[in-house]
């Protein structure tokens, strides 16, 4: 068997499993409305965060619920009776934390790319912004579900 194939089974660039990198790699003859390239990017940006998010957090529910239990502590100073607290359990809502943790690291993406995009010469540059969105907020989700099971996990 030939060896190329088989490399090139083994490692799948992340372009062709998203559907902003597939988006990206696609040119047509002739030129597109700008208005469809935006509906298309937005979808497949969309879908791609959607699926990437799903994939955590079902993940995230199936570690932490069946396989670890996760680690309960407080903040205990012992030398100062005002600083040491307790444990309680959400303090600040989950809704509120997910969406500053997930939705602010997005919004930051999207306008330094914006600011790269407006510089950037060559063809198709319309859709390698979607693609290059997807792929810097899908690292960051990797990222922060990898740190999210090691803070829940750790006892320190």
């Amino acid at each position: 068997m030939d060896t190329t194939i088989m490399e090139d089974a083994v490692v799948m660039p992340l372009r062709r499993v998203t559907l902003s990198g597939r988006l990206a790699q696609y040119e047509s003859e002739e030129p597109e409305k700008i208005s469809v390239v935006l509906l298309k990017g937005f979808t497949a940006v969309a879908f791609d965060i959607a699926i990437a998010l799903g994939v955590a957090t079902v993940s995230f529910l199936f570690f932490m619920g069946k396989l670890v239990a996760p680690y309960e502590r407080g903040f205990y100073c012992y030398e100062v009776d005002s600083l040491s607290k307790p444990f309680y359990p959400n303090t600040i809502n989950t809704y509120h934390l997910l969406s500053v943790s997930l939705g602010l690291p997005l919004l930051c993406i999207i306008f330094a790319e914006a600011i790269f995009f407006h510089s950037a010469k060559g063809t198709n540059k319309l859709r390698k912004y979607f693609a290059a969105v997807t792929f810097i907020f899908l690292e960051y989700v990797a990222a922060y579900t990898l740190g999210t099971f090691i803070m829940e996990v750790s006892p320190a």
